[in-house]
């Protein structure tokens, strides 16, 4: 008998490598005043972040943890503080979620919500 399973679509996720940082301890950027990112992390039209209004911080946490390249952006623009905050409601995927919590098994846990 012939196998007619077809192949598994090869997707950019699939190929794409994940970044994450060394460790939650080096996530110290600062908590106050308006960031903005650069067009690799964001490159919507929108890209100054009030870290005083919560949306605008859940948004730039989802963008840099999504688009992150290196393991100094988490560093220049997360605190670990607001992230273990943030984490468990934090839109980032399933995918990511899962990396993230396989290497920092000190995230709170997700809720059953967040995707």
């Amino acid at each position: 008998m012939t196998d007619t399973t077809a192949p598994k679509r090869l997707t950019y996720r699939d190929t794409r490598p994940v970044v994450l940082p060394g460790s939650l301890d080096e996530l110290q950027a600062s908590l106050s005043s308006t960031v903005t990112l650069p067009t690799r992390l964001n490159w919507s039209p929108k890209r100054d972040f009030n870290l005083s209004d919560h949306a605008d911080l859940e948004s730039l946490y989802i963008s840099v943890i999504q688009e992150a390249s290196t393991p100094a952006d988490f560093r220049d623009y997360l605190n670990v503080a607001v992230l273990e905050q943030l984490w468990p409601t934090l839109n980032v995927g399933p995918f990511l979620a899962r990396r993230w919590a396989e290497r920092f098994p000190e995230l709170p846990p997700r809720s059953d919500t967040a995707a």
